[in-house]
């Protein structure tokens, strides 16, 4: 299925619970989780996506910048959550 399917399907509303329903609301459900803000994730110094695990870089680098904005993985899309490492 692809995402104009899924939002088709999710636009008219419809409750049954065929296979194609459930994959259309299981996608939907993927994309509405990304939104939520997730922590980072930091081992030996660097800081990583806590969904795909792709680094970003080392901490002691990050904080030391004058301007950070990465509120998404460019990776992935997750939302991040950077307010402990500020």
């Amino acid at each position: 299925m692809n995402i104009e399917d899924a939002i088709r399907i999710i636009k008219g509303l419809d409750t049954s619970n065929s296979e194609e329903n459930i994959e259309a609301k299981k996608m939907a459900v993927k994309a509405l989780e990304k939104q939520r803000q997730k922590k980072i994730e930091t081992w030996n110094g660097q800081a990583s996506c806590p969904c795909c695990k792709k680094l970003f870089g080392e901490m002691k680098t990050i904080r030391n910048l004058t301007t950070w904005e990465m509120p998404y993985c460019k990776f992935c899309g997750q939302a991040l959550d950077w307010s402990d490492e500020q």
